[in-house]
């Protein structure tokens, strides 16, 4: 092979860890650290504000609806604008977003105000985490993708654990106002850092013939033993079709894959949201004070990083059926949060096993998006399965509240929340039995971008 023809996938799959990587996997985790953080929030500030305005329970529904509604818009919206505008300015644009109407947040003197507000900084939270996933898996070797998505998620789980500690320790102070100053401020602080440090997807660029100057200067960071010319030319095995993007999520054998993928995306956001936007609020009563009922709170996420990071190991191998395993797991788990609020031990391994079955599985969900969809559309196709999946996500807080107002005892509500992971497993059985039958078509074509 000529010397100076340079194979951009020879070279993101053969990389070692080094400065590069660390510095890329630190600026990622920290972005989905502030997107977990404020997609969190309201939950966490929600016993404030109820005592405030002096609501019910019931009555913060809208508050939840209106921020998974801005997560469905920016998902969708923003995944299409990263794979146009690329993964990085997407990124920014999100966080600019986020920090924005966080703050505007602090300022709402009604329930329909803050409503307001919280649909747009959905938006932001929505938009960064398709590019987020898109970015992690173009730089990251096949055999370890899953593993890289799990090692990003945690920052958003690590955010989202972390209202918890904020909410406990600077509500009684300054109100439920401070969860969103906070929300305000980090966004500003990591966005200047991803101005600063993070490249654009190398795979991204690689698409355009004109960017190659970029692209031999971000190879060169990303293996500095690899001796990359000047005048190299590129070649990138890469599919780019022009065309609606929505479409090609379904074109050349995708179609199966995309919408039973959207199916347990619905079902399982469902469960999860319904899972940390009430769990806080529902919990707290006189057999469980608020600290017993934040910890199980937070046990939820942290049962996703063991859970997480177990299924990726099976999906690296290129393995389904185990996410599918683990999603119906989920299904005795949650029904068990509503039986154990006698029992403090019961009450944390109950949490704790559904995050590893429901948030868990979910991490791997946004590999197994990462993984199917070729460069050109993969923001697209992580943005619509989320966007879609919050179909998911709005409906659960709204129909848990409806179930809430009823004055359900816990052991009858957590029954219902049980229903939505047994839909979510077997989609993902079926999902796993399409994939064994029939792997999609791929067209990658073999470009070689000419030097000078």
């Amino acid at each position: 092979m000529d010397a100076k023809l340079i194979d951009v996938s020879r070279v993101i799959e053969s990389q070692r860890i080094g400065p590069f990587q660390i510095l890329l996997g630190t600026v990622l985790l920290l972005t989905m650290f502030v997107d977990g953080f404020e997609a969190q929030a309201p939950g966490f500030a929600a016993p404030s504000i109820i005592r405030e305005f002096g609501i019910s329970r019931a009555a913060m529904t809208p508050i939840f609806v209106a921020g998974n509604f801005g997560l469905m818009i920016g998902a969708i919206l923003l995944g299409i604008l990263g794979d146009r505008a690329g993964r990085r300015q997407t990124i920014i644009l999100g966080l600019l977003v986020l920090s924005l109407f966080s703050f505007l947040s602090t300022t709402a003197e009604s329930i329909d105000e803050l409503m307001i507000w919280r649909v747009f900084t959905g938006i932001g939270v929505g938009g960064i985490l398709p590019s987020v996933i898109a970015l992690g898996s173009e730089y990251s070797p096949k055999r370890y993708q899953a593993t890289v998505i799990w090692f990003l998620l945690i920052g958003y789980q690590a955010g989202a654990s972390s209202g918890a500690i904020v909410s406990t320790q600077l509500i009684p102070a300054y109100g439920w106002q401070i969860m969103f100053v906070v929300g305000a401020i980090l966004p500003l602080a990591i966005g200047a850092l991803v101005v600063a440090l993070l490249p654009e997807s190398v795979r991204f660029l690689s698409l355009n013939s004109a960017l190659r100057e970029r692209v031999i200067t971000i190879l060169r960071r990303v293996s500095p033993t690899e001796a990359i010319a000047a005048d190299a030319r590129l070649v990138v095995h890469e599919e780019k079709k022009s065309g609606v993007k929505l479409v090609h999520l379904l074109a050349d054998g995708r179609a199966p894959v995309t919408l039973l993928l959207w199916a347990v995306f619905i079902a399982n956001l469902m469960a999860l949201q319904f899972l940390l936007v009430w769990l806080p609020t529902v919990l707290e009563s006189p057999s469980v004070p608020h600290e017993v009922a934040a910890i199980a709170t937070v046990l939820v996420p942290a049962g996703g990083l063991v859970g997480g990071l177990v299924l990726s190991r099976f999906l690296d191998k290129g393995r389904i059926l185990p996410i599918a395993v683990g999603l119906a797991l989920g299904v005795p788990m949650v029904a068990l949060i509503g039986s154990s609020e006698h029992s403090t031990a019961l009450l944390m391994l109950a949490t704790f096993g559904a995050g590893c079955a429901i948030i868990g599985g979910q991490t791997n969900l946004h590999s197994i998006a990462g993984k199917f969809y070729p460069t050109f559309i993969r923001a697209n196709g992580v943005g619509w399965a989320n966007g879609v999946g919050r179909i998911g996500s709005v409906s659960g807080p709204a129909i848990g509240g409806a179930l809430i107002a009823l004055n359900l005892p816990n052991s009858q509500l957590f029954l219902f929340a049980a229903v939505p992971p047994l839909c979510a497993a077997l989609a993902c059985f079926a999902l796993a039995a399409v994939q064994s039958r029939k792997k999609p078509v791929q067209d990658p074509d073999l470009a070689v971008q000419p030097g000078h």
